[in-house]
């Protein structure tokens, strides 16, 4: 049988939390305002560009936009991801994991996004939050995992966190290959995820029995905001990789935004995984 939690869901979030964290997740938005209330021309001084790469750019371009809308929606995906992955950790008692989490994708990602990015030298530059944001959207089958164990399903581990991420990808190969329609390359990432739902699914539910489930789903709040992230992750590629990039002057780089999803998942469930094991 499922434990049961000893404070409801919001007390146990406000245990753990800290008004400082709330200070340090804001900060990230004011930064992009911030930005992009400087005047163009210093902007542009900032944009990576791939034939030309500089240390400053691949660090600062993450954090210049120059349209509003786009800087709009940076900004609501970035909420939308870091806060449900700070509640998670918090609720099942993981703030400093997910602080260094946090710190990793602001300090290194942008390097790290921008280092892959040109290795392709091409024409064109690149800018905005997207990756990074994608970065923490990826995060948050770790932090489910951690959260589920917690507070519904003792039997859940983190072994079990690749299985969202899979799903995640696989909804993104299948886009990608009714896009390109005869594209090897997305047709075999397809048939990848699929194996990856298949085998990490099979694990979850041999782990989880019936009783289990019936307690978990009777646990109000609790199980619907771990449903909540569930969706937000499956319904996110729809949104994060459509299938005609191109915009006005402009193309989505959706090549970014995999690049921070698959890094934002790995390295958290790699670096957890040697340091707590299947826990």
């Amino acid at each position: 049988m499922s434990r049961e939690p000893a404070d409801g869901l919001r007390a146990s979030i406000a245990a753990n939390a800290s008004p400082a964290d709330a200070a340090l997740l804001a900060a990230v938005p004011v930064v992009l305002v911030a930005v992009f209330a400087l005047p163009e021309a210093t902007r542009e001084a900032y944009v990576l560009d791939y034939r030309e790469p500089t240390a400053v750019a691949a660090y600062a371009s993450h954090f210049v936009h120059f349209g509003a809308a786009h800087l709009a929606g940076n900004v609501a995906a970035y909420a939308l991801a870091v806060v449900p992955a700070y509640c998670y950790c918090a609720a099942a008692d993981r703030r400093s994991a997910f602080l260094a989490v946090f710190g990793t994708v602001i300090a290194i990602f942008p390097y790290a996004l921008s280092g892959l990015n040109a290795v392709f030298v091409r024409p064109s530059v690149g800018y905005g939050f997207s990756g990074l944001a994608m970065a923490f959207l990826g995060f948050l089958p770790v932090a489910l995992a951690a959260y589920t164990r917690e507070r519904l399903l003792p039997t859940v581990t983190l072994d079990h966190a690749p299985l969202l991420f899979f799903a995640g990808a696989g909804i993104v190969a299948v886009i990608a290959a009714l896009a390109a329609r005869t594209a090897r390359l997305p047709l075999a990432a397809v048939g990848i995820a699929a194996v990856g739902v298949a085998v990490y699914g099979w694990s979850l539910w041999r782990s989880v029995d019936a009783a289990s489930l019936r307690t978990a789903a009777g646990r109000a709040g609790d199980a619907e905001f771990a449903g909540a992230g569930v969706v937000l992750v499956l319904a996110a590629p729809f949104v994060a990789f459509p299938p005609d990039a191109a915009g006005s002057g402009y193309v989505l780089n959706v090549y970014t935004h995999l690049l921070g999803f698959c890094l934002g998942f790995v390295v958290p469930y790699v670096a957890l995984r040697v340091t707590d094991g299947a826990t």
